[in-house]
């Protein structure tokens, strides 16, 4: 049942032998079955959907009977595992539907297939003269999700762009899924995975005209994949889950209304330098052409550019250190924001302005540079690099 060149990934065929798929589609749904026994819905209520997912890898199967497949229909890796997961549900719910089951039916019950990396690919045809979806037809079948199935889209969207520029190839692929299938779950990325502490602009992208767009195309259920630290994150990464979790729930909201909310609850009467400092990144990330996840060396970080950005955090703290003096635990708090952003600019002020002869900074400078790092983000919680890796002491 296994793909015929490894990797991990099944073969939604199992080989072009029918009888094995069959087999293989009965035991999946048995295995889906014994979970519905065993999470009830008086104990489970919300447990209702079922991911069929993949390994984190672009293998797919090459057996014969796969590549016919795909032949079928413009060679979208993700045709076979439509009738497969079809296959189960039918499973499922004629076992779902019998009377002695009633107490393990649910009946907002999905079967769901991860559509990742190669998978991501839709099996439909589109026509570009009349603008309208086809749907292949494959072994004599219509190639289409049956009701109570659907898929866990990975788009793979120009996070730094509108939703409606440079994304128009991924846009399209979202629209041919919605064509085929009545349920759509959908996971994003919102920030820059290899760097946690460098600034990743992604707020031309998560807009309420994206979750609108999301929205039309019968987007049901919604993962924004965020950052992976202990408690805290620096480089706005808390702007943005914010953004991400106000315009989510309800896409005619104002970017710029909840960006002053979210500045002068933040930073009270250090909202307007903390927002000035926000934008200040924001032109710095596009006029440096910093590309994709790709981060650049001195010139897309001038020193003076950093030293400015930690200077504004400090008058920052001094100014609310001075008007919140009766009250030091709001005090501390503000105090912590700002300091959370200052991480960033000191950190990539150390990357990439010490340890080398044309440093900017003294030799005390940069000691001290990091001890006062170490204690923030030791105080905070900042404890990741980038996704896999341990932020220790610089």
């Amino acid at each position: 049942w296994f793909a015929s060149n490894g990797g991990g990934q099944l073969c939604y065929t199992a080989g072009g032998n029918e009888e094995s798929l069959n087999q293989m589609i009965d035991y999946c749904a048995r295995k889906v079955i014994s979970s519905l026994k065993m999470y009830t819905p008086e104990v489970y209520p919300e447990y209702n959907i079922v991911t069929i997912t993949i390994m984190d890898n672009n293998t797919v199967c090459s057996c014969d009977a796969c590549m016919d497949f795909y032949a079928q229909c413009n060679r979208a890796s993700s045709g076979p595992v439509i009738p497969f997961v079809n296959g189960m549900n039918k499973i499922v719910r004629e076992w779902m539907a019998k009377e002695e089951n009633a107490k393990y039916r649910r009946e907002t019950f999905k079967i769901i297939f991860f559509a990742y990396n190669t998978m991501a690919e839709a099996p439909v045809g589109y026509n570009e003269k009349t603008g309208e979806m086809e749907t292949y037809v494959v072994n004599g079948k219509p190639l289409k999700l049956d009701e109570g199935t659907g898929i866990w889209y990975v788009p793979s969207f120009e996070r730094t762009y509108s939703i409606y520029d440079k994304n128009d190839r991924t846009k399209l692929v979202f629209e041919k899924w919605s064509s085929i299938s009545d349920f759509i779950a959908i996971w994003t990325y919102s920030h820059d995975y290899t760097n946690y502490l460098y600034f990743f602009d992604s707020f031309s992208h998560f807009t309420p005209e994206m979750y609108q767009f999301f929205a039309a195309n019968d987007v049901t259920f919604y993962y924004p994949q965020g950052w992976f630290d202990e408690k805290n994150a620096s480089a706005w990464k808390t702007l943005t889950t914010y953004l991400d979790a106000k315009l989510a729930w309800n896409s005619n909201l104002s970017v710029d209304e909840l960006m002053d909310k979210y500045f002068k609850a933040m930073y009270k009467e250090a909202a307007p330098a903390m927002r000035n400092m926000f934008e200040s990144m924001r032109l710095q990330w596009r006029t440096s052409n910093i590309q994709g996840l790709k981060m650049s060396g001195r010139d897309a970080w001038p020193y003076q550019t950093l030293k400015a950005w930690m200077k504004t955090c400090d008058d920052s703290i001094e100014l609310i250190k001075e008007l919140y003096s009766d009250n030091p635990q709001l005090c501390q708090e503000i105090v912590d924001h700002i300091e959370l952003e200052w991480l960033s600019p000191a950190y990539i002020t150390y990357q990439h302005y010490t340890g080398d002869s044309l440093s900017p900074l003294s030799d005390v400078e940069v000691t001290n540079l990091k001890l006062r790092f170490n204690q923030i983000k030791n105080r905070l919680r900042v404890t990741r690099v980038k996704e896999n890796t341990v932020l220790g002491d610089i």
